[in-house]
């Protein structure tokens, strides 16, 4: 290596050697989450007026009918906007392990607005033992996959989308039964568990440098959670059809 090119590496910014990421697109990214937090706490406000605060599931019922607007409106619209704009999912991964581009403000969006749809819950909801465990697990792994698992962001960000709208469509059934019927419910949360391990698949693949012991935590885990969702939709489906023959005999 010559003297020039030496000195001119060493001369390099700090931000050019260590890559890191574009900021630039966290002042939008700040004003989707705002406008995203007005509109939750708004709606909050209507729904405890409109549908209640009678636990079901774990959760209040306000809670299921506000939750559906992240869960089957904003996020997969953050994560179509941003895998458009990167032009394809691989792409998308080149670009956030490199991370000198850094993410699409879209993504930042994401990053914030799912855990803060949890941590919300701490402060606003009541919730059952398992529903807290199950979002501070959430949100560790949030933390994980946003940083150290730069790479597989874009199968992360698709994983969570699928899994949200499963659990959406519970948040339907739940409030209206009848115009969501439990086997809907079931064969959406099963499409829903299905994706979203296939999304896992796709992590691994594009972060095997991270290590055979750490990819075969994340599929453990991530397998561990969708059969628990996949039991418990089942569950309800088997209820549904016991309450439907009571109805029936009275």
């Amino acid at each position: 290596m010559s003297f020039c090119v030496a000195a001119s590496r060493l001369s390099a910014s700090p931000a050019t050697l260590i890559m890191l990421p574009d900021f630039t697109p966290l002042p939008r990214a700040a004003l989707v989450v705002l406008l995203w937090l007005l509109t939750h706490l708004a709606a909050t406000h209507k729904a405890i007026r409109i549908v209640g605060t009678v636990m079901d599931g774990g959760t209040p019922r306000w809670r299921s009918a506000v939750g559906l607007i992240t869960q089957l409106g904003v996020l997969p619209v953050l994560f179509f906007v941003a895998l458009i704009s990167n032009g394809d999912a691989q792409g998308w991964s080149d670009r956030s392990a490199a991370s000198r581009d850094g993410m699409h403000f879209m993504g930042w969006a994401f990053a914030a607005i799912f855990p803060s749809l949890m941590l919300l819950d701490f402060v606003m909801c009541e919730l059952s033992p398992l529903i807290m465990a199950h979002h501070l697990v959430c949100v560790l792994g949030h933390v994980y996959a946003c940083t150290v698992a730069a790479r597989s962001f874009p199968a992360y960000f698709a994983g969570v989308v699928a899994l949200e709208v499963g659990s959406g469509g519970t948040g339907v059934h739940c409030l209206s039964p009848k115009s969501f019927s439990a086997a809907n419910m079931l064969v959406l949360m099963t499409i829903s568990n299905l994706v979203a391990l296939g999304c896992v698949w796709q992590w691994t693949s594009w972060n095997d440098e991270r290590g055979w012991m750490e990819s075969c935590t994340v599929v453990f885990t991530s397998s561990m959670l969708c059969l628990a969702r996949q039991n418990d939709a089942q569950q309800v489906w088997r209820s549904s059809g016991v309450d439907e023959k009571n109805i029936k005999k009275i």
